[in-house]
């Protein structure tokens, strides 16, 4: 079984849109509820005992791993040039530089599954372009006092 095996597998559900990232990974790229289609995705492959696992990769939604392989769902609309990028850091970060002007604030970061509440947040620096030691934080949230 290759990646391709997949891919055939994948287009033979109705998928067809796809984005191979290495001989063991490939994200279809899908409109709608991710989740979803990865639960499809998993019931299609248990043959290759397939799971979906909600904290697989570096995904907020995860992935399915079949075998040796894993499948993700990106959002098709969010690939190339219409990834949000570099624009909705930017919004954040003038959102929150704006609002700390009148004093500490408590910042929610959600993403529909998952909440994570900041309190006393004084400002925002943007570290997007750091990524040595594998860093992948956009921006770093300054806590006063912290």
């Amino acid at each position: 079984m290759t990646i391709s095996d997949i891919e055939k597998r994948l287009r033979k559900m109705g998928f067809r849109k796809f984005k191979k990232e290495s001989s063991k990974t490939i994200s279809i790229l899908v409109e709608g509820n991710r989740i979803d289609f990865l639960e499809k995705v998993e019931k299609n492959f248990a043959d290759m005992n397939a799971k979906y696992d909600p904290n697989k990769g570096a995904s907020s939604i995860g992935a399915v791993v079949a075998d040796k392989f894993t499948i993700k769902a990106r959002p098709a609309s969010k690939q190339g040039k219409g990834s949000a990028g570099l624009g909705n850091e930017d919004a954040m970060i003038n959102g929150i530089e704006q609002f700390t002007k009148g004093g500490p604030i408590t910042v929610c970061i959600t993403d529909g599954r998952k909440k994570y509440e900041y309190k006393n947040v004084i400002g925002v620096e943007e570290v997007g372009r750091d990524t040595t030691n594998r860093k992948k934080a956009d921006v770093r949230l300054k806590i006063k006092g912290g």
